[in-house]
């Protein structure tokens, strides 16, 4: 996370044949990059790193910022894991959003299932949360291609 950057999130999957990783930025100025970490050895992209970006609009950035607040981000604890069952080899999901100069970071693992199955509250507000970030995340929604890296004469 740069310092320009208020929200960032990272997902890291449990243990599957795809181990794929990825990290959305947004910074102040509303501009979104996604890093993606491509491990799947039935990927042309295998061991790759790749880069997307987009631009927020101003009520796209607003309305994330509106359910930080109304989830209580501020007040969350730093890590959620599962109370009703042991559970392993899942994916984590890590939010981080910054407060002015303070930096707050928020790990749930295995996150869907502590919102849907188990219906932990602070997990409802990071799902929800979670999924308003990555909508705006261009990975697998625009062609891969516009991720791979450009050979440095292509940027004038």
């Amino acid at each position: 996370m740069d310092e320009s950057d208020v929200i960032s999130v990272r997902y890291s999957p449990g243990f599957s044949p795809v181990l794929t990783t990825w990290q959305v930025f947004i910074a102040r100025n509303r501009w979104l990059r996604q890093k993606v970490a491509v491990y799947d050895d039935e990927s042309p992209y295998h061991k790759e790193v790749l880069w997307f970006w987009a631009k927020l609009s101003r009520r796209a950035l607003a309305g994330l910022w509106e359910i930080i607040e109304r989830i209580g981000f501020r007040g969350l604890n730093r890590s959620y894991a599962h109370e009703a069952m042991c559970v392993t080899d899942r994916p984590s999901y890590i939010i981080t959003v910054r407060f002015g100069d303070r930096r707050k970071e928020v790990e749930a693992y295995d996150l869907p299932c502590l919102a849907e199955q188990e219906r932990q509250p602070a997990a409802i507000g990071l799902q929800e949360l979670w999924g308003a970030v990555t909508a705006h995340a261009p990975f697998e929604k625009v062609p891969i291609e516009q991720g791979l890296p450009r050979p440095w004469w292509r940027f004038w």
